[in-house]
Parts: structure tokens; C-alpha cells; sequence
């Protein structure tokens, strides 16, 4: 139980994490290619929690 809630905060404060960075990217603060690899890790985040689910 506890494991699964950890992975829940884990996986919103990534997300949060990729508010952040989008808003950087409006600024051009970070490059495509960067952008590019943390969508990836973002959908490994989410196929993660996923499987949380019943």
C-alpha cells in the first residue's frame, strides 16, 4: 500500500516537473532534443502508473 502511494507522488511530481519545463520551452529555455527525451521519460512514468491500477 504504501509502495503504491509513493509511486503516485513520485509520478505527480514528475509530472509537475514537465509543467516546468514546458514553460521553459515557451521561454527557449531548454531544446527539442531535450524536450524529446523527457516526454520519454514521462511516458515510461505513466505506463508505470498504470500498472498501479487494478
Amino acid at each position: 500500500m504504501g509502495q503504491i502511494l509513493k509511486g503516485e507522488i513520485d509520478f505527480f511530481t514528475k509530472s509537475k516537473r514537465e509543467e516546468i519545463k514546458m514553460k521553459n520551452v515557451k521561454k527557449g529555455k531548454i531544446t527539442l532534443w531535450e524536450l524529446e527525451i523527457n516526454l520519454g521519460i514521462k511516458n515510461k512514468c505513466a505506463e508505470s502508473a498504470l500498472n498501479f491500477l487494478p
